[in-house]
């Protein structure tokens, strides 16, 4: 059997096609200076980028934005298609918050939650454009995500990382979420 390692240095065995890494962050660790950490990280981006949260109609932008950042992707996720998207929305009461630069969305982030009493806040997607990323438009996506999360009283967000996604692995692991589990679909 061929012995593989994921890029954090664990020993993966029988890897199925899907291998995703399920992360969580908890909210008691997401203080006013770990807020203002990488709110300063944010500002060398001199992008001026705005966040609003999604209605009804802005279900088509979001996911032309999904099938143009997920083209060269081969995970479950790039396979969601714009129905599953107006599920979600419509009748599972997810949040979507979509940032835009000079009128050009160009990112979303979609929020869920999770638990009996709704206790864990969860990530469930994140996209941003190829051409505009590399500028801090995920990291302020999931500072609007934590202002959120915040206000509804969770005890943690947790999010999955596809293991080929090394870049969303990355933009999570710097925001301090930690993995607790591998799962293969």
């Amino acid at each position: 059997m061929l012995k593989s390692y994921n890029y954090f240095g664990n020993y993966i065995q029988n890897q199925l096609p899907h291998t995703y890494i399920l992360m969580r962050l908890p909210i008691s660790l997401i203080s006013k200076n770990y807020e203002d950490h990488f709110k300063s990280k944010i500002k060398k981006y001199k992008l001026p980028i705005k966040i609003r949260r999604a209605k009804e109609i802005d279900i088509e932008s979001t996911y032309f934005i999904h099938r143009e950042s997920t083209l060269k992707s081969d995970d479950l996720y790039s396979q969601i298609t714009i129905e599953a998207l107006n599920r979600s929305y419509k009748d599972y009461g997810a949040t979507i918050f979509i940032a835009s630069f000079k009128d050009i969305d160009v990112g979303f982030i979609i929020l869920e939650f999770e638990g009996d009493v709704e206790e864990y806040g969860v990530v469930s997607g994140i996209n941003v454009l190829p051409q505009y990323q590399h500028r801090g438009i995920g990291k302020r996506l999931c500072l609007s995500a934590w202002n959120y999360f915040k206000q509804k009283d969770i005890i943690e967000i947790r999010c999955e990382v596809c293991l080929k996604n090394y870049l969303s692995y990355t933009l999570v692991k710097t925001l301090g979420f930690e993995e607790y589990r591998i799962l293969y679909y």
